[in-house]
């Protein structure tokens, strides 16, 4: 069994809805597939916690849809053959499941992929491996998300992350901190405040607005490679913090913190273009 075919598959094994020969032929693939397997105990825990979780509002009938409507279009099998690995059964099962259990992972404090452009993975926490990212995966206290392509993360209270490409990032919830290793992201967060750090302990404060905040690699005259800690606020305000201080930026402004913890300020281009949809 190929991964292609696997992936399709997962959500119907979480279901209890395969057939023996099925299943069997699945679990095989899993015991030497890393990435297919974390999909697959990914699709049990939510199918698990939809039905037992009593936590997040209007719960006891959410579950009994979502698995109701798994299971219809699990057994909707298309009239015409074609590979295994493109039955619109398996695929319109996985989508209902990451759909409807956004408000429960919400619920736990983790980021919810809403968007994937590409190629993307994760790193659990207490692993030393990335595996492949999937639609309605989440983005949990202690996981890095390191992306290839365009990511899109949702999380409580409106708040929305756009991850660029070539970007690594951990998300915090207890603290509501997003740890930036590398790369950029967009920021939307209208309820609350959300704060972003980097590894020298650069910060920006997003209060209330749309901020992008990236760390960009730049060459020195001696031909060092230095990072700046770049915000640039379109609507609200963020507070930076670094070594030297503090700075305020409004709507409009763009300012970056040096690796001296100095502050500058310089004329703001697009706002984070590559954050729009294909």
């Amino acid at each position: 069994m190929k991964c292609e075919e696997a992936m399709t598959q997962t959500a119907g094994r979480a279901l209890g809805d395969l057939e023996d020969a099925e299943r069997a032929h699945l679990e095989e693939h899993l015991e030497s597939c890393a990435a297919c397997r974390a999909a697959a105990e990914r699709d049990a825990r939510i199918v698990t916690a939809l039905r037992a979780d009593d936590s997040v509002e209007g719960s006891t009938g959410r579950r009994e849809r979502t698995v109701a409507a798994m299971r219809a279009a699990r057994a909707e099998k298309p009239e015409f053959r074609m590979p295994r690995r493109r039955w619109i059964a398996a695929s319109v099962a996985a989508a209902v499941l990451a759909a409807l259990a956004l408000p429960l992972l919400y619920s736990r404090g983790g980021l919810a992929v809403d968007r994937l452009d590409g190629a993307a993975w994760i790193q659990r926490a207490g692993s030393r491996e990335y595996v492949a990212l999937r639609l309605g995966d989440t983005l949990a206290a202690g996981d890095w998300l390191k992306t290839e392509n365009v990511v899109g993360l949702e999380g409580p209270g409106g708040l929305k992350i756009v991850v660029n490409r070539n970007s690594r990032i951990a998300y915090d919830g207890e603290r509501r901190t997003v740890h930036l290793a590398e790369g950029a992201i967009y920021v939307e967060s209208p309820e609350r405040e959300l704060t972003i750090d980097d590894p020298t302990e650069r910060r920006a404060t997003v209060r209330d607005g749309r901020a992008e905040v990236r760390l960009s690699i730049v060459a020195s005259g001696a031909g060092d490679k230095k990072s700046q800690f770049v915000v640039q606020v379109d609507k609200g305000s963020a507070v930076m913090e670094g070594p030297g201080g503090s700075k305020e930026v409004k709507g409009g402004e763009l300012w970056w913190v040096d690796g001296g913890g100095r502050f500058w300020d310089e004329k703001p281009g697009p706002f984070a273009p590559w954050r729009k949809q294909p």
